[in-house]
């Protein structure tokens, strides 16, 4: 998964879109899919940190999916797209996060992914 994300400062929250997302099967892994197609269903964004004298503990801040819709063949070798995607992130609530991760389900199976 490869995306290219948006930061965009609106005052009382952070507008964070994707331009577009890219998500191909890797062959190296292909034994570990179970199923001839993966069908996406969700896009997320979780950010956390770790609690207050807990630190081997997660203080989760936020987390939000939106819908998405697509299928990949298990063996196609081709790549599928998701476009004009984001999140509205409020400043409140996520002061002092040290963490997040973007994640997509195929369901049931979560993958996280790292944006460039």
């Amino acid at each position: 998964m490869t995306g290219i994300l948006m930061c965009t400062d609106r005052g009382d929250h952070y507008e964070l879109r994707f331009d577009f997302v890219s998500v191909r099967v890797n062959p190296t892994r292909i034994a570990n899919i179970q199923r001839d197609r993966v069908d996406f269903d969700w896009l997320g964004l979780a950010i956390y940190r770790p609690k207050p004298n807990r630190p081997d503990e997660i203080e989760w801040q936020f987390d939000e999916a939106t819908m998405i819709a697509g299928t990949l063949e298990r063996d196609g070798g081709k790549a599928i797209y998701f476009g004009n995607l984001g999140f509205d992130v409020p400043k409140a609530g996520t002061e002092g996060a040290t963490r997040f991760t973007f994640y997509m389900t195929w369901k049931g199976h979560l993958e996280t992914f790292e944006v460039l």
